[in-house]
């Protein structure tokens, strides 16, 4: 069944309290990631994939304003570019974008059963795991030596698949 987007230029929190439906419970529960996911290629496949796989994916995609503060740099593709690609390769998945700041409203309103982490991700500045009100997994990575989005976007060897990142 496929969900429909909250990835606008609008607050999707606030926007979303309004649209409850976006918000459900799947079998296994409601599955939270966060990511930038610019470029997106078959290491965060792989990761997305087994994240769905626990339940009723939901993912918070990284303002371009966080990027830059938390990797030094720009992503190469909007925040938007970037929601409305995952959103066509995970359509079952409720894809919205992130804020500046208050990294646990996300958390606070989907209320996840599970959030997963990256095998190299860390949690936004300034939360720490005991902020976090539910249980937290950490996935395998894919090949990390090959997929891993600095290796890519550095063009070093082995990123093979840079020029397909982002196909639409």
């Amino acid at each position: 069944m496929k969900r429909a987007s909250m990835c606008s230029t609008k607050n999707a929190y606030t926007e979303s309290i309004s649209r409850p439906q976006f918000i459900y419970d799947a079998p296994m529960g409601r599955i939270l990631v966060f990511g930038t996911f610019d470029g997106l290629h078959p290491g965060h496949m792989y990761f997305l994939q087994q994240a769905q796989a626990l339940g009723a994916l939901h993912v918070v995609v990284a303002h371009d304003e966080t990027v830059k503060k938390v990797k030094n740099h720009p992503p190469q593709h909007t925040q938007s570019e970037r929601c409305r690609v995952l959103q066509k390769k995970f359509p079952d998945a409720v894809v919205m974008p992130g804020g500046t700041s208050g990294y646990l409203l996300p958390v606070q309103h989907i209320s996840p059963d599970l959030v997963c982490l990256g095998y190299d991700q860390s949690l936004p500045p300034g939360v720490t795991a005991d902020m976090i009100p539910c249980p937290m997994r950490r996935l395998l990575p894919m090949q990390p030596e090959r997929y891993k989005s600095s290796l890519m976007r550095d063009g070093r060897p082995g990123s093979h698949c840079k020029n397909r990142a982002n196909e639409v």
